[in-house]
């Protein structure tokens, strides 16, 4: 009956301490027990695998395992939440984009108030057999008003600046003009009328196969419109044929029916796209930022190295570890020696050791000491039975420095010859670590003057410019 109770009891604290498990952990414990994750994780081979090794020499009374394990999951736990906080922010850009788009319908786009400027619309246009990215400007809705003759007169020299683009005189146009909708800081509106629409398109560009080897002439007049009043200037030019690809052909009919499209629905609220052009029919649509796609790969990145991370303080903590064993290598051997000298046996001082650093590690004067550890994992072997050499060898491997293997080494081999042989041999050894552990702190003093190097450096600028500045002040004042 006691059993039945008590083992019922424990399946019920299993069971709530499975509920407290989140849905990431669940899938954590799952994903690292298949062999790809497992590979991956290191943790395939068992015992045998790397991490394995150093988690032993992290756990040295035993554990390791669980620990590892415990590890991965939380590892593994974090990158899912990582992918999937991705995939959802991903999801909602996917929604943004969709939704904000310069198409108010499949070929319409909304022109801003008067007042509140012209943008420029960035959209594909699809042909049966291409597709061609396209910035279109699209013109605030055009209002009228009144003038003054100074804000004419600087809107006729932009003009007569500008219009001719890139080309060097008026009689001889190669290249498109610029027919510019507004000046004067976008005050004066501008209309042009062309005298030959088969030669220039309204927006300036050139129609070559209207175009005469001898030149074509033509007369642009440019209605400046200020509130309610008009100005008309004409410009002459000649226009001479341009050498053009099949594909600037396309975009110039492209660009003049988009410039008829806008002038035919300059004075409505939307600008209705041309559905045909040159012939062939055209689609529309917004290209996207690709924000879901951006979003999604910072996740995945993130995630890898989340899973970098993990090696990296495992190893972090191993090198933790040996300078640990290091610094209390010299004070081990001191204790070794005083108690050997005091007549007790080499398992006596080792035990003596061993306690005295459980008893201050559990009243909590010291934190966990990885040399003592292993000191005291070889005390409750010995007491099991297991041979003293044994355990001196396999403490030497475990904690797998230099110095310890000589320790071990020196205790084994004195251990036929018996202890006062070996007091004086720990004796030297002691020597020999205060200095290594000397030789260790100056190492350590060094790299730490190395880093504040630079922190110094800018320091001392700052002192300079401090120092400095307001003497080369006082001297430039003098001078002036």
């Amino acid at each position: 009956m006691i059993a039945g109770k008590t083992g019922r009891i424990r399946n019920r604290a299993e069971e709530k301490k499975r509920e407290k498990k989140g849905i990431f952990v669940r899938m954590a414990e799952w994903l690292i027990g298949l062999p790809p994750a497992a590979r991956y994780l290191d943790m395939k081979d068992g015992y045998g695998s790397e991490s394995m090794v150093v988690m032993r020499k992290l756990c040295p009374r035993g554990g390791a395992a669980n620990e590892l394990r415990t590890g991965r999951v939380g590892d593994v736990a974090m990158i899912l939440r990582v992918l999937t906080a991705a995939a959802v922010l991903a999801l909602a850009a996917g929604v943004y984009e969709s939704g904000v788009s310069v198409l108010s319908s499949g070929d319409t786009l909304l022109r801003n108030n008067a007042g509140e400027g012209s943008y420029t619309a960035s959209l594909n246009a699809y042909f049966m057999d291409e597709v061609m990215e396209v910035e279109v400007p699209v013109a605030e809705v055009v209002l009228e008003g009144g003038e003054e003759d100074a804000l004419f007169e600087r809107a006729l020299q932009e003009l007569e600046s500008t219009y001719l683009g890139d080309n060097a005189a008026a009689d001889e146009v190669r290249s498109p003009l610029r027919l510019v909708n507004s000046v004067a800081d976008g005050l004066v509106d501008i209309e042009w009328n062309i005298s030959d629409y088969s030669v220039l398109r309204s927006d300036g560009s050139i129609n070559s196969e209207n175009v005469v080897d001898e030149g074509s002439p033509v007369t642009l007049l440019a209605k400046m419109t200020y509130e309610e009043s008009q100005v008309e200037h004409s410009f002459g030019v000649t226009v001479y044929p341009p050498e053009l690809t099949e594909e600037e052909r396309r975009a110039g009919a492209l660009s003049d029916a988009l410039s008829r499209a806008d002038e035919e629905t300059s004075t409505q609220d939307e600008y209705v796209l041309p559905t045909e052009v040159d012939g062939q029919q055209v689609s529309w649509s917004a290209p996207g930022s690709h924000m879901a796609l951006k979003v999604l790969a910072f996740g995945l990145v993130v995630a890898v190295l989340l899973g970098m991370r993990s090696r990296e303080e495992l190893k972090n903590r191993e090198k933790k570890r040996d300078e640990q064993l290091l610094a209390d290598y010299a004070g081990i051997v001191d204790k070794l020696a005083l108690f050997l000298g005091a007549g007790m046996t080499i398992r006596g001082a080792w035990e003596k050791t061993a306690l005295e650093y459980e008893e201050k590690l559990a009243g909590g004067k010291i934190g966990k000491r990885y040399a003592y550890e292993e000191m005291a994992v070889g005390m409750y072997r010995m007491r099991e039975g297991e041979s003293e050499s044994h355990v001196y060898e396999d403490f030497g491997i475990r904690c797998g420095l230099r110095q310890y293997r000589k320790l071990a080494t020196l205790i084994t081999q004195n251990l036929r010859l018996g202890t006062a042989g070996l007091t004086k041999l720990l004796e030297a050894e002691e020597s020999e670590a205060f200095e290594e552990r000397k030789a260790l702190a100056r190492k350590k003093a060094e790299e730490a003057a190395t880093r504040l190097i630079v922190p110094m450096v800018l320091l001392m600028m700052v002192v300079i410019v401090i120092v400095v500045f307001p003497g080369f002040m006082s001297f430039h004042m003098g001078v002036g």
